[in-house]
C-alpha cells in the first residue's frame, strides 16, 4: 500500500513528533494556551497602577501618510508610520544621501522632543494616490 504523504513532509513531521517528545511537549503549551508549573497551577494577582505604559497599540501603528502635513496627537503613540514617496527622497541620479538627511531633517524637525519614533515606508506606487518613480535620467 502506497501512503499520500510525500517523503520531504514525512521527514520533517517525523522531526517536528520526535521534537515534541524529547521536550516533554512543552512547546506545544504556548499554543494552547497551556500553564503548568512542577509545584501546580499558577496565579497572578495584578495591582493598579497609576502609572501610563506608553504605546500600548500592540503592534497597530498611528499613520502619516503621503500628504499629511504633521503627526496626529496620540496621547500613548509613540511609534508612527510615515509614507514617503521616493521622488521625495531621490528624483535624479544626481542626489545624494545629502538630499535624504535634509528631506528627513525637515519633514520630522523636533519629533525627539515629542518622544515620537518613525517607520519609514517609501513607496513608488500608491494605490489611488498615483507613481513616484525618479526621473528615467540614469
Amino acid at each position: 500500500m502506497k501512503s499520500s504523504f510525500s517523503k520531504p513532509l514525512l521527514k520533517a513531521f517525523t522531526v517536528l513528533l520526535s521534537f515534541a517528545l524529547l521536550t516533554g511537549g512543552s512547546f506545544v503549551g504556548p499554543f494552547l494556551n497551556v500553564a503548568s508549573a512542577a509545584v501546580g497551577p499558577i496565579s497572578v494577582n495584578l495591582t493598579e497602577t497609576q502609572e501610563a505604559y506608553k504605546n500600548p497599540f500592540k503592534g497597530f501603528r498611528p499613520t502619516r501618510f503621503m500628504n499629511d502635513t504633521s503627526f496626529s496627537n496620540h496621547e500613548y503613540g509613540t511609534v508612527f508610520k510615515h509614507y514617503i514617496k521616493y521622488t521625495d527622497l531621490e528624483n535624479a541620479a544626481s542626489d545624494s544621501v545629502q538630499k535624504i538627511k535634509d528631506w528627513s531633517n525637515t519633514a520630522w524637525a523636533g519629533i525627539e522632543s515629542q518622544n515620537k519614533k518613525v517607520i519609514p515606508r517609501v513607496f513608488i506606487v500608491y494605490p489611488n494616490g498615483g507613481e513616484f518613480w525618479p526621473r528615467a535620467s540614469w
